[in-house]
């Protein structure tokens, strides 16, 4: 099964994997709880693989043969989805499993990390990572039945480290229970707490739509209303302010590309700018026929924009 294809798109969404347990514990830097849900709902649009996203993946096996280099260890791949044996919602896929005679058999987590990460990691050898890698790995644990797991990472390019993570078994209970209430829930369409994530967003979208009626003004949604206009002005101050304190720190940097010092790095250097195509001067230069502009021209869903505005500004 191919990562990304349609089939591996299916078979994830028929319950939680590891990168699923960090958001739904609110531990995790790429989603949380809704997120989840209306990924397995199958109310998400494919996932774009990112730079960082495609990096990952090429460097996996070099960092995994590093760690086979520094340990004495073998690694192999692991085959497709592995399923909890009692709970067969939790699966997993793991990226390598590793080995050595004589010892027990081990998960094997490869993770690339920018260099500014560093500072989340803890001692190397150490079970010190980033929370969400510690619950994904926990996570696979439970899954698999293994008493351990090594953690190899290669931060900011050139930096290779190991660290081990025993099993947990309380920590395991408490997922558990977690996992099973989100399960269950999202099995009756029942979504999590509403947030302020980008799937709690789309859910509304999905949910509600505009029927051109009036809602009579209550204590509850006058409040809110008057709280988000509050912090809308309040953003736009701080905008601004940003803008100026931005603008001096340039000022200051001149022509130079960083500096150090104090517990801070100021880095103000030169990016290649953006490629874009007047696509619409294009098409007007070349002959193509409306009927072929209309075959490839897509009309997204309409969205609804919230808007608040307070009586004296009007």
């Amino acid at each position: 099964m191919i990562a990304g294809s349609a089939e591996w798109i299916a078979e994830r969404r028929t319950g939680l994997g590891g990168t699923d347990l960090p958001k739904i514990l609110g531990v995790s830097r790429f989603g949380g709880p809704m997120d989840v849900y209306m990924d397995k709902a199958g109310l998400t649009a494919p996932i774009i693989e990112s730079e960082a996203m495609r990096w990952g993946t090429i460097l996996e096996q070099p960092v995994a043969l590093e760690y086979a280099h520094k340990t004495g260890r073998k690694v192999s791949r692991a085959a497709g989805f592995l399923r909890h044996p009692v709970a067969p919602y939790l699966y997993a896929n793991i990226d390598r499993w590793s080995d050595k005679k004589g010892t027990p058999r081990k998960v094997l987590e490869v993770k690339t990390s920018g260099e500014f990460a560093a500072k989340d990691f803890g001692e190397e050898y150490t079970d010190q990572v980033p929370a969400d890698y510690l619950v994904q790995v926990m996570h696979y644990l439970n899954v698999t039945g293994k008493d351990e797991a090594d953690l190899a990472v290669l931060v900011g390019g050139q930096k290779h480290r190991i660290y081990t993570i025993p099993r947990d078994d309380e920590l395991i209970r408490g997922m558990d229970e977690v996992a099973w209430q989100f399960w269950s829930d999202k099995e009756q369409g029942i979504p999590p707490d509403i947030d302020g994530s980008e799937g709690s967003s789309l859910y509304l979208a999905h949910k509600y739509k505009d029927t051109g009626v009036e809602l009579p003004m209550d204590d509850a949604l006058a409040m809110l209303a008057t709280q988000y206009a509050a912090l809308k002005a309040d953003v736009k101050a701080r905008t601004a302010e940003i803008d100026l304190v931005g603008n001096q720190l340039r000022s200051l940097m001149g022509d130079a590309r960083w500096s150090e010092g104090a517990g801070v790095r100021v880095l103000y250097a030169e990016r290649a700018g953006p490629t874009k195509v007047n696509w619409e001067g294009l098409v007007k230069a070349l002959p193509i026929p409306r009927d072929v502009i209309e075959k490839y021209t897509t009309i997204g869903a309409p969205t609804r924009a919230l808007t608040v505005t307070m009586k004296g500004d009007i």
